[in-house]
């Protein structure tokens, strides 16, 4: 699902409750699209399975291409990639925000799992 940037109590009511709802394991990474789907499994793989609730906020510079998040390459989009590796009953929710200080083939992300068991 994509959050409405038109509607920013969306974002903000969706990161509020995934907040309260368990543990939550939370990522920050910087890196180019082609490699985001293999550093989310190799620091997150732990968790992916069993997070019950996944949110990804991407920051982009606004002049930046963002034909690979929403445009399919080789049958799937980003965010079908990254949907993939979690639980399949996961509620997953994609927000976009842009930042012009970042190179245009480097984006920023942060990526929020909630409803996680402690590892032991």
């Amino acid at each position: 699902m994509i959050v409405d940037m038109n509607d920013p109590y969306a974002v903000a009511d969706h990161d509020t409750v995934m907040r309260k709802q368990g543990f939550l394991v939370g990522y920050y990474g910087s890196i180019k699209t082609d490699k985001l789907v293999v550093e989310i499994k190799e620091n997150l793989s732990d968790y992916l399975e069993q997070a019950h609730g996944m949110f990804i906020t991407y920051y982009v510079n606004e002049n930046a291409p963002l034909s690979r998040f929403l445009v399919e390459e080789k049958g799937i989009t980003l965010m079908e990639e990254i949907e993939a590796l979690c639980n399949k009953n996961a509620d997953t929710i994609f927000d976009i925000k842009y930042d012009n200080s970042l190179p245009l083939d480097v984006f920023e992300y942060e990526v929020l799992l909630s409803e996680i068991k402690r590892l032991r």
